[in-house]
């Protein structure tokens, strides 16, 4: 992670790799391993850091690039598909996984992103709109999401 955000100015490629490796393995409906909940845990923190406009996994994001990682990291979490999907591929695979590793936590990051000044201008807020919009349709239109955590979406939205 480090070689490409401090190296080559990227901070998706990881993101997307790492979650593709973590999607994989929520994705088995089998109890994760203690490598598969840090790598999970990991994911959030570095989430969290990028929408904060904090560097993973210490210092800041150059000035001059913080509202680029923003933006970037939050389209690449709520994109309706993966580079290269296959046809059976799931709408929203990041997002679903992140919402299938820790719903609460996820949550929570959101929460922690929807206070930062990007999300609380006109345009930041139909953002917001946005992914509440897409919280629903993940999580409450579809299957694969228990009661508790749809109503931990629920204790979100309120």
């Amino acid at each position: 992670v480090y070689v490409y955000t401090r190296g080559m100015n990227d901070y998706t490629t990881p993101l997307e790799q790492l979650l593709t490796q973590l999607g994989a393995a929520v994705s088995r409906g089998k109890q994760l391993t203690d490598t598969q909940i840090r790598l999970g845990n990991k994911l959030l923190v570095y989430i969290s850091c990028c929408l904060a406009g904090r560097a993973y996994p210490m210092g800041d994001i150059p000035t001059d690039q913080v509202s680029i990682v923003k933006e970037e990291v939050f389209r690449c979490i709520t994109n309706l598909h993966t580079k290269n999907h296959p046809d059976s591929e799931s709408a929203y695979p990041h997002l679903r996984t992140l919402l299938q590793f820790d719903t609460r936590e996820f949550l929570n990051v959101l929460a922690l992103a929807f206070e930062e000044p990007e999300f609380n201008d006109e345009s930041g807020v139909q953002k917001r709109q946005r992914v509440v919009d897409i919280l629903l349709q993940v999580m409450v239109e579809s299957i694969g999401f228990s009661p508790t955590q749809v109503g931990v979406l629920f204790t979100f939205l309120a």
